[in-house]
């Protein structure tokens, strides 16, 4: 067996490496301020592209991103709510216009005598408002709540309670497909401490607990139904556990990525099973799911360090009715591979094109300039005018522009 390599020659293979990099990014154009948020420093360098999910947004597989929502500026709740009014003025005009509308087909009706070819245009035009009114007045009703949320939104308030959900509809109309979410507990060595799922919705000592099993997503174009499971971070670290894996799994219905319309995401709670609003204050990320499998890991939450992993895996590639206890030995294995990548982060590779193409590094957001570059891990609310802001799931950019 080979002796490993030295500390001293490893730094110095490294500098090589490091070296070679900046001789071939010099070429490119000159950088001027450069922002890099903090964040990218767990954001790792996208690798295992070709095995990643067709998700709107797609992370590089072992990044770790903080549970909580990014503390909301003063400026930035204010824009939020500007929005939402803005919103809620354009649908409260165009419920006038359509109540206006049918008092005056009412009218005409009442006051001439018409064909039975107009009166039946006439009910069918009624109708077609009065099903248009209620989709309008449903969403003024919904826009309201989403006001009424922004302006109670909290900055810089953290929770250690978190909720983690999935949404689906059916993959057609004529068939009712499950879709479960379910999670497994280890603790740091990887064994195998609890676990909460559509078969055991609760769990009292690690305070995890299941919404409840559904076992119709309704029409593809309806509402669609969500499960979710809320838990305690706190709880989950002091009873041995650290590492909650999640698992979303076709039950009965087809591979996950032939579902039109589902999604799994997570949030922040103020209380355990709680029938809190969805806050933009909470609410972290949302992706689609879209797997080539009957079962997928999106991501595991380590509970110690308050952060979720992102793993993109598929779990199962075949199979019905799984469950996530059959797959714990897949499961290790991911544990194993994705808890301590051996990546480097983003943050590195933008620091060197900052160095080969004399670029400045700016510290705070707030003192970019126009002709500067904000590297960020997800899009802000607002931004700066004439800043280029290039986030961590732009990954057409960075593989063209910046590993090239």
């Amino acid at each position: 067996m080979k002796e490993p390599l030295g500390s001293e020659l490893c730094e110095r293979i490294m500098q090589i490496c490091d070296q070679a990099l900046i001789n071939n990014f010099s070429s490119k154009s000159k950088l001027n301020g450069v922002y890099i948020s903090p964040d990218l420093e767990k954001i790792l360098i996208p690798q295992d592209l070709r095995s990643a999910s067709s998700s709107l947004e797609s992370y590089t597989k072992g990044s770790r991103f903080d549970l909580s929502f990014k503390n909301i500026s003063p400026e930035e709740k204010e824009q939020m709510i500007k929005d939402a009014e803005l919103k809620l003025e354009q649908e409260k005009k165009d419920e006038q216009e359509i109540l206006e509308k049918i008092k005056e087909i009412k009218e005409e009706k009442s006051k001439t005598q018409n064909s039975e070819a107009v009166l039946v245009d006439n009910e069918n035009l009624l109708e077609n408002l009065n099903n248009k009114l209620l989709e309008v007045q449903q969403n003024v009703k919904d826009t309201q709540e989403d006001l009424n949320n922004k302006r109670n939104c909290p900055i810089g308030t953290n929770y250690n309670k978190v909720r983690l959900f999935i949404w689906w509809t059916n993959s057609s109309n004529y068939q009712r497909d499950i879709v479960d979410l379910s999670v497994l507990v280890f603790d740091e060595k990887f064994k195998c401490k609890a676990k909460v799922a559509w078969n055991c919705l609760k769990n009292d000592q690690f305070k995890i607990y299941h919404s409840g099993d559904f076992i119709d997503g309704g029409k593809v174009n309806g509402k669609g139904v969500s499960e979710f499971i809320d838990l305690d971070t706190e709880a989950i670290v002091a009873n041995g556990g650290r590492y909650v894996v999640i698992g979303v799994i076709s039950y009965s219905g087809p591979n996950l990525k032939e579902y039109p319309n589902c999604k799994f995401g997570w949030m922040e709670r103020q209380e355990l099973k709680s029938n809190e609003f969805f806050e933009p204050s909470t609410v972290r990320q949302k992706n689609e799911v879209k797997y080539e499998g009957k079962a997928a890991c999106p991501a595991i939450l380590d509970c110690k360090t308050h952060e979720l992993i992102w793993i993109d895996t598929v779990l199962a590639k075949a199979g019905t009715k799984i469950c996530i206890e059959s797959l714990e030995m897949n499961i290790k294995a991911i544990l194993t591979y994705y808890v301590n990548p051996m990546r480097l982060p983003m943050a590195d590779l933008i620091n060197l094109h900052v160095q080969a193409r004399d670029g400045e590094k700016v510290e705070k957001v707030e003192d970019l300039k126009e002709g500067d570059t904000a590297f960020v891990s997800f899009m802000p609310y607002s931004k700066i005018e004439g800043v280029n802001y290039i986030s961590s799931t732009d990954l057409d950019i960075i593989l063209s522009e910046y590993m090239a």
